[in-house]
């Protein structure tokens, strides 16, 4: 299963370009970036509720109560032509529930900054590079299936993430549209590395005013090496619907929910979220 992934994944990237470029009009901005001076400011409030848990084989598992709630700004800013640089930071409280009663922490999360390259000019497709180093901000050893090691809540892991990401984005037929996102994340600590991706397939309706998608991410946490003595990284996958509706001028409210169907050192639930975005 997991030697013909690889040449599954190409099936699909290929299939899916070549629909693009078969598509009429120019590519979704995700993969464009913002152009120099321009840029855009999200607050995203997300809420994964923890329903069970997944072992290091991915097998499922009853497990106490989890909430991890996350208000996340996102800053992105155009500062060259083809180049956007992005900031994240969550704020995070976090809530777990065993034989001991209900424990809760609340933080600041880790900091994320990258940087995005467009490899592409203006056309129905857009390819783009993009660097994200994860700083964290607390101190802490590997969590396992989402808790700290003492069964409590954990706002992070203390490892530092390299995550290096080739973007997507295109116009499909009928209003449709695509980003797609792959690529590699260096855990620099003695965490597995891991194989990311993720993405949003959907429409526009409504003169564009509104965006109906189904949107999927994924984390494919690889083996650890004995020899390294490496813990498990989270793994997970997460489907669900996700809306975007402009409310006022450049004002945008987005909606979405998600399954988390699939782990390995994992919580498994459901993920709700919602937010506001603003281009400047």
């Amino acid at each position: 299963m997991r030697r013909a992934l690889p040449s599954l994944v190409t099936t699909l990237v290929a299939a899916l370009f070549a629909t693009l470029l078969l598509s009429a009009g120019p590519a979704t901005a995700s993969a464009l970036g913002r152009d120099p001076g321009e840029g855009q400011v999200r607050m995203l409030s997300r809420t994964l509720v923890g329903l069970w848990a997944y072992d290091d084989e991915g097998l499922r598992h009853d497990a106490d109560p989890l909430r991890v709630g996350a208000l996340v700004t996102d800053v992105e800013l155009g500062v060259a032509p083809r180049l956007t640089l992005r900031a994240q930071l969550p704020w995070l409280v976090v809530s777990t529930v065993d034989a001991g009663g209900l424990a809760q922490k609340s933080g600041v999360g880790d900091l994320t900054l990258g940087g995005q390259l467009r490899l592409t000019e203006e056309g129905p497709v857009a390819l783009a590079a993009r660097l994200d180093a994860k700083l964290p901000l607390s101190q802490g050893p590997p969590t396992v299936r989402g808790r700290a090691q003492d069964g409590g809540p954990a706002l992070g892991d203390g490892q530092v993430d390299l995550t290096a990401l080739a973007l997507l984005g295109g116009r499909l037929p009928f209003a449709g549209f695509l980003d797609l996102e792959v690529g590699y994340r260096l855990r620099t600590g003695a965490i597995t590395d891991a194989v990311v991706g993720g993405g949003r397939l959907g429409v526009r309706a409504l003169g564009r005013r509104l965006l109906v998608a189904l949107r999927f991410d994924t984390v494919v946490t690889l083996d650890p090496a004995p020899e390294r003595h490496e813990a498990l990284g989270a793994g997970t996958a997460a489907l669900g619907p996700w809306v975007a509706v402009r409310v006022v001028d450049r004002l945008h409210l987005e909606v979405g929910a998600a399954w988390v169907g699939r782990g390995r050192n994992a919580p498994g639930g459901v993920e709700l979220s919602w937010g506001l975005w603003l281009p400047f």
